[in-house]
């Protein structure tokens, strides 16, 4: 692909199809250099995260735009072994509630959102 092609996205996250059939997602971060090459080739900065890809332009055959929505569920293991964290977070009030419900038998431990364990046994 030639870089004043490649400079219509400059402001948006993309998938680079190389020539290999691989892809390389992220941000261009060598704006200026591609707005300065014009028709020429140069190598193409992508940073995702905290990885950063070097792609010469001429090895991209196609690029596009990327879902991002695709990504936005992070897989967390819970101390129950699911691999989910539930869609509806635990409100305080939520936990409010097992308190006082727990508050009745004779052992107490509930965890708050925020981290902090509440435990009526005897240390």
């Amino acid at each position: 692909m030639k870089t004043n092609e490649i400079a219509l996205y400059l402001s948006k996250f993309v998938t680079a199809e190389l020539d290999d059939g691989s892809e390389v997602s992220g941000y261009i971060s060598n704006a200026e250099e591609i707005k300065m090459a014009g028709d020429g080739d140069l190598d193409i900065i992508l940073v995702n995260g905290l990885q950063s890809s070097q792609v010469p332009s001429y090895r991209i055959i196609r690029m596009h735009e990327a879902v991002r929505e695709d990504t936005l569920k992070i897989p967390i293991i819970t101390e129950s072994g699911d691999l989910f964290k539930s869609s509806k977070p635990e409100t305080l009030e939520d936990k409010l509630d097992e308190l006082f419900d727990k508050s009745l038998s004779d052992t107490l431990e509930v965890r708050l959102p925020n981290g902090k364990i509440i435990d009526n046994r005897k240390k």
